[in-house]
């Protein structure tokens, strides 16, 4: 009763839905070129309708440039990358610390998974402090962050970027010679850019979620079939990476091994989409990722020496799977229905 959607029938009825929306030919993955992923979530950044990959999103830009109302979101804000450096100028894209990058995911991509710098950069927008003719300058420096930074944040939904690779800085060293720094390029497709709310839309479903749901729901009722295999396959592909029968014979061996390929892969390609909580939950596995990604992280060289790395075990010292296996009820129904008691531990 935990997990209803591990019966079989679930899976069917999802592998039902899945192939409707694969057979339509209506929809398809964004390749531009060899740069899809980048180029599909650049379009969000834009406000433009990629609506061959994008099946459902959250559209802010047009609130953002129709509603004479303060009303537009926050995507790319408090989870976007790093821009740390005179944050509340007018026109400069604020980017907060209130979502971090570190953990199992860095391991999840291999060096040719193009996904992996566009998700997690390392980098952010800040001021380093440099001499010049004799005077300590403060110039303007997108630097690369180590592990436990704060400033190690996504960079799925990133308002900003650098220009190339040689405009990236390790702290410290070879930094810009000259006051004015190096500029970032804003990709938010904004005359105005705010500061603390942004135009960004937020993908709800995307069809690559689609072609791994029907992967895991293939898999799931026939095992790793051709079929399955085919759809991953599109999905790592437009990442730059070969078909998983090659790379990787061992995940088709059998039914488990490729659910386990598939959890990874879930989190390689929609990590930080707000998915990969309840796909845990709906597995059976989030207190099993938990408890890995806390001894990935006590293992990890700068633990012991990093005073803000003990923070990032909370998720898993604090789970408790009575109550964390769900979400409580919205506080307001519970205040005006006085026979709605709220749910345990909430």
């Amino acid at each position: 009763d935990t997990y209803p959607n591990s019966e079989l029938e679930s899976y069917e009825n999802a592998k039902e839905q899945c192939e409707i929306i694969i057979n339509s030919n209506e929809h398809s993955l964004n390749v531009n070129d060899g740069n899809g992923y980048k180029s599909h979530f650049s379009n969000y950044m834009q406000g433009t309708y990629d609506t061959k990959e994008s099946l459902f999103e959250i559209a802010f830009s047009d609130l953002r440039m129709t509603n004479q109302n303060n009303v537009h979101g926050r995507v790319g804000v408090e989870n976007g990358l790093a821009f740390s450096y005179q944050k509340d100028v007018i026109g400069n894209p604020n980017g907060n610390f209130y979502v971090s990058a570190v953990g199992l995911l860095e391991d999840y991509y291999t060096t040719e998974d193009m996904r992996k710098d566009w998700n997690i950069p390392r980098i952010s927008y800040r001021a380093l402090t440099v001499t010049i003719n004799g005077n300590k300058v403060s110039v303007p420096t997108t630097t690369r962050v180590s592990f436990f930074d704060q400033n190690n944040t996504p960079g799925k939904f990133r308002r900003w970027d650098v220009k190339d690779d040689s405009h990236i800085y390790e702290s410290g060293i070879n930094v810009p010679t000259t006051e004015e720094g190096f500029p970032f390029i804003l990709l938010e497709n904004n005359s105005s850019v705010n500061r603390s709310f942004s135009a960004v839309n937020m993908p709800v479903l995307r069809y690559s979620d689609v072609l791994l749901m029907y992967a895991e729901a293939e898999n799931e009722i026939n095992g790793p079939t051709p079929a399955a295999q085919v759809v991953l396959d599109l999905v790592r592909t437009r990442a730059g990476l070969g078909n998983i029968g090659t790379d990787n014979p061992s995940a088709i061996s059998g039914k488990f091994n490729f659910f386990m390929e598939l959890v990874d892969e879930r989190a390689r390609e929609l990590c930080f989409e707000g998915i990969r909580k309840m796909d845990l939950i709906r597995w059976g596995l989030l207190e099993e990722k938990l408890n890995e990604s806390k001894l990935y992280l006590q293992q990890h060289e700068d633990f012991g020496t990093n005073p803000k790395a003990p923070g990032y075990l909370r998720a898993s010292e604090n789970f408790d799977e009575s109550k964390h296996l769900s979400l409580p009820y919205p506080s307001q129904e519970v205040s005006i229905n006085n026979k709605l008691k709220q749910k345990p531990g909430w």
